[in-house]
């Protein structure tokens, strides 16, 4: 029971007002205000750039780049995410994942994940050849250089379990960049079909706490038409919609 009833809530989606509201919060006291991007901070580069930062990466223009520059937690579904690339590498020579590794921050980086899938059925994938082409950054990273992540990507892939909004994607969508995201979360709220793709996903709830499931063939299928339909995707209608519907003003 709230006993303080005239407590407002902001908070920045539908998916975290309802978690509020099932913590026993009445629906007009939680209002959804959704996070906005700063175009002065995440914008489209123009290629000739975009292949200078790509050197500095070891990036070569016919390469293909995945990228998820989040948190690790548990959340974040990483673990979907690097599966799909070990399943795809075998397939496609030429792609790489690029991860921000923040372990100076959270102790958590991908080698954990990766050592969990040795001892997995996904294990017969993991090799030289595929590791190689994982590209970890640790160090912290400034709006330019984030912007500069953002751009020299393909897509940026996000296979949540949970989030209160998902900001990343949404930044990357502001580059023109295709984003893949969980459906049935709080990326719902500010998905639209220019963006890019979503995951299918089934939703799991017990006594502590509400999640998704990511389906792990939809990731698969979803990182294999990027890739495969790049031209689809128009980076122009995606930055626009971005900036008329989710800018800082607003």
């Amino acid at each position: 029971k709230i006993f303080n009833n005239q407590l407002k809530i902001i908070t920045p989606s539908n998916w975290s007002k309802e978690g509020f509201t099932k913590f026993g919060f009445r629906d007009d006291q939680v209002f959804v205000i959704p996070n906005g991007v700063d175009k002065k901070n995440f914008y489209f580069i123009e290629e000739h750039k975009k292949n200078q930062i790509k050197k500095k990466f070891g990036i070569k223009t016919e390469d293909s780049v995945i990228s998820n520059i989040g948190a690790m937690s548990e959340n974040k579904g990483i673990d979907y995410l690097l599966v799909a690339y070990f399943v795809l590498k075998e397939k496609y020579k030429n792609i790489k994942l690029l991860l921000k590794d923040q372990s100076n921050l959270y102790q958590i980086n991908a080698s954990q994940y990766i050592n969990k899938m040795k001892n997995s059925k996904y294990s017969h994938l993991i090799n030289e050849n595929s590791l190689k082409d994982i590209i970890f950054i640790s160090e912290n990273l400034s709006f330019s250089n984030i912007n500069e992540l953002y751009n020299i990507s393909d897509c940026y892939v996000s296979p949540y379990r949970a989030e209160g909004f998902n900001m990343t994607p949404l930044e990357a969508a502001a580059c023109g960049t295709p984003i893949i995201v969980t459906k049935g979360g709080s990326t719902d709220d500010y998905f639209n079909s220019c963006l890019g793709l979503q995951i299918e996903s089934e939703l799991v709830q017990n006594k502590e706490k509400t999640m998704l499931k990511p389906n792990l063939e939809s990731l698969i299928a979803c990182i294999t038409d990027v890739h495969q339909k790049k031209d689809i995707f128009n980076n122009e209608k995606s930055i626009q919609y971005v900036n008329n519907n989710y800018n800082w003003k607003i």
